[in-house]
């Protein structure tokens, strides 16, 4: 097996700079909201997604990209929520083996649906816009993550060919999204993003 990352059930809440945040609320907040309640703030390693609200494939890609449907896990598409904690980075080689291709990272995925859900496009194009890519600075900051590609859906182009959706980290800390074909190799660094059942 390659690179795995496996976040740890405890995660530090941070803000969009990375610092960390108070849980609770001040006396002030209480003064003005009244009750001792704990505030309602984000946790990085989780990230919240309105389907509704997503751009489709051709508006986020272009006009002739089309989803393969057969080869979708719809358990992802039912997420509206994706806690990165129980998250696993990885790219299922062999022992022995310094890549495979796409096509059979996918057909090695599948065959361990029962033990993780394979993360669809929605979420990385969530990830990508949201405000600051807040979670993203916080997958790398915290895991060194800096290239992963979703592979809980595949993607067919113009030119009928079959891509995966991935999101890698440029220089400036920023993150971009491309899409690499399937008949490409991938060795360990190009990690799966899948979340443990």
């Amino acid at each position: 097996m390659g690179a795995e990352f496996i976040y740890p059930q405890d995660s530090s809440l941070i803000d969009e700079k990375g610092n960390p945040m108070p849980t609770k609320k001040s006396k002030k907040d209480i003064a003005t909201t009244g009750g001792d309640s704990e505030s309602v703030v984000k946790r990085q390693d989780v990230l919240r997604i309105d389907r509704a609200a997503l751009p489709t494939i051709v508006q986020f890609i272009g006009e002739g990209w089309t989803t393969e449907v057969g080869e979708q896990d719809k358990r992802s598409l039912a997420l509206t929520e994706v806690d990165f904690s129980k998250a696993v980075f990885d790219c299922p080689l062999r022992d022995g083996e310094q890549s495979i291709t796409g096509t059979e990272k996918l057909a090695r995925e599948k065959a361990e649906d029962e033990r993780f859900v394979r993360l669809d496009p929605g979420v990385a194009i969530a990830l990508f816009q949201e405000a600051n890519q807040a979670t993203l600075r916080f997958l790398h900051n915290t895991f060194g993550v800096t290239w992963m590609e979703f592979t809980g859906t595949p993607l067919h182009s113009p030119d009928s060919s079959r891509r995966f959706l991935h999101l890698r980290r440029a220089p400036d800390g920023s993150w971009n999204w491309s899409y690499r074909f399937l008949h490409d190799d991938r060795n360990a660094d190009y990690v799966s993003v899948r979340l443990a059942r």
